[in-house]
């Protein structure tokens, strides 16, 4: 169902998109540094792998891209189809946390790959939907699904070498 959106609606619309978005970067990072002081730090890193930094940082780029893609078609257009957007929105953030809970809290890197796989398409298909509403929006998460696909391979690198969960021996 197609609404004519006004201003103040807009203007929620953003300020959902930022909360949520906020709050699952605040917890994604504290699962991350959790993970990076607990295991993270003392296992092999294949070469793919990027440093314990690279993590919160590539979090907060990707939240911001996906965020700034929705809050553009938000702001373009004059009407909108809310659900046909905000259903992606609300699929990556919660694959973000259950991914980042799944890797760095619960070092159980097999879960984090069974989550990565369809996060990989579901980000494709965001690019498609998002297109539709506006191009500039489709093409800021061309960088989003780049970064999930290298999180992919990170992922499957850390399977392949420390097999489907990570556990260090002190």
């Amino acid at each position: 169902m197609v609404k004519k959106i006004t201003d103040t609606k807009k203007y929620i619309m953003i300020a959902y998109i930022l909360s949520f978005t906020g709050l699952v970067f605040f917890y994604s990072k504290m699962f991350i540094m959790n993970g990076i002081n607990n295991w993270f730090e003392f296992v092999y890193h294949p070469f793919i792998v990027p440093g314990a930094a690279f993590f919160p940082i590539f979090w907060m780029i990707y939240d911001i891209l996906l965020g700034a893609s929705f809050i553009i078609i938000i702001l373009r257009l004059d009407s909108i189809e809310f659900p046909k957007y905000n259903y992606p929105f609300i699929s990556h953030m919660v694959l973000q946390f259950l991914w980042c809970y799944a890797v760095f809290q619960q070092q159980l890197l097999g879960w984090g790959l069974v989550i990565i796989v369809p996060y990989t398409i579901l980000a494709f298909r965001t690019i498609l939907t998002y297109k539709t509403g506006d191009p500039t929006s489709g093409k800021l998460n061309y960088a989003a699904f780049a970064f999930i696909l290298y999180m992919a391979f990170v992922n499957l690198a850390l399977v392949s070498e420390h097999g489907l969960s990570a556990t260090v021996y002190m």
